[in-house]
Formats: C-alpha cells, sequence, structure tokens
C-alpha cells in the first residue's frame, strides 16, 4: 500500500500509531499490509529511509507500483524486472542506464546525469528528463503526452513521430531540427540556439517562446 496523506489523517483520527508512520516512512512510501499491521519496519526499509543517499541497491524481489528514489545517489543500477507504474528517480546521479523493459507510465528522472539513454520500447505518458545531460539520444517510437527535457544539451534530434501535447526544451542547444508533423499544443524551446526553423504548419497556441523562429 501506499502512504498516503489521506491515509494518515485517518490514522491521526483513530490514534493508532500515525506518529510513528510519519517518522519512520513519510508521505509517498510503500509498505507492506504486515508491516501496517504490526507496526514493525523491516530493516531494508529503515535503512533506505533513513539514509537514502547511501542506498546501493534495491531489496531482491521488491516490485511495487511506486516508487520514490528520489536522492539516491548510491544507486548505480536498478534490478532486472523492476517496472513500477510510477518511479520518481530524481537526483539519482550514480544511474547509467536502465532496466530492459523498463516501462513506467509516469517517470521522474530529473537530474540523472549519469543516463546515456533510455530503454527501447520505453513510451510513457508524462517523463520529466529536466537536466539529464549525458542523454545523447531517446528511444525509437518514444511518444509521451507531455515531456520535459529541459537542459538536455546532448539531444541532437528528437525521435520521428513523436507528437506530444505539451513539449519543454529550454535550454537544448544541441538539437538542430524538430520531426515532421511535430506539433504541440504548448512548447518551450527557449534557448533551443541551434534550431533555424520550425516544422512547416505548427502554430503552437503560445509562441511567446519561439518569437525569433517564428518572425
Amino acid at each position: 500500500m501506499i502512504i498516503t496523506k489521506a491515509w494518515l489523517e485517518e490514522k491521526r483520527a483513530c490514534k493508532d500509531g500515525t506518529t510513528w508512520f510519519e517518522e519512520k516512512y513519510g508521505v509517498g512510501a510503500e509498505i507492506e499490509a504486515h508491516e501496517v499491521a504490526h507496526n514493525v519496519p523491516t530493516a531494508e526499509w529503515a535503512t533506505w529511509l533513513a539514509k537514502p543517499a547511501g542506498l546501493a541497491s534495491l531489496p531482491k524481489g521488491w516490485n511495487p507500483k511506486r516508487a520514490d528514489l528520489t536522492g539516491c545517489t548510491g544507486l548505480t543500477s536498478l534490478p532486472k524486472g523492476w517496472n513500477p507504474k510510477r518511479a520518481d528517480l530524481t537526483g539519482c546521479t550514480g544511474l547509467t542506464s536502465l532496466p530492459e523493459g523498463w516501462k513506467p507510465e509516469w517517470a521522474d528522472l530529473t537530474g540523472c546525469t549519469g543516463l546515456t539513454s533510455l530503454p527501447e520500447g520505453w513510451n510513457p505518458e508524462w517523463a520529466y528528463l529536466t537536466g539529464c545531460t549525458g542523454l545523447t539520444g531517446l528511444p525509437k517510437g518514444w511518444n509521451p503526452k507531455v515531456a520535459d527535457l529541459t537542459g538536455c544539451t546532448g539531444l541532437t534530434s528528437l525521435p520521428e513521430g513523436w507528437k506530444p501535447e505539451w513539449a519543454y526544451l529550454t535550454g537544448c542547444t544541441g538539437l538542430t531540427s524538430l520531426p515532421e508533423g511535430w506539433k504541440p499544443e504548448r512548447a518551450d524551446l527557449t534557448g533551443c540556439t541551434g534550431l533555424t526553423s520550425l516544422p512547416k504548419g505548427w502554430k503552437p497556441k503560445r509562441a511567446d517562446t519561439v518569437k525569433r523562429l517564428l518572425q
């Protein structure tokens, strides 16, 4: 189960150890039902949540639907088969790759500067890759509805066929072109100094960030 604010409020009303859960786990953590029942954290969870920056690996067989590993700078890899629906890996600077078959619907990889590529076949709805300076390309067929690639200076191109609703490419200085048929409703191309033209027929609803290219 996922610990939510609503769940904690309910427990607080019942006066059954809410403070203990808040101190040991915190909002957003996922825990096993037996841990809730007995109020006893496993050693793995206690270590992970007490010192997330020092976490070097994930518990064997641990495969939650949602996972927040923000700031786990000691992680260099993720287990094969680890495939949450929602993953927050913000600031995991030690990660150099993601598992094959990794297909979360929502992922935040902000500041994962060690990543140089993403798994083939990964096609999320939402992807946040802000500051992933090591990325040099995106998977073939990659087509998220919303993507933030702000500061991904190593990117030189975007996948053909990518048709986002919102795209943030601020500071992607390596980009020299955009895919044909690329027509997001909202896009920020501020600082994309390598771009000299826009896809034919594209007239974004918010064009203030691309005035230089539209003149």
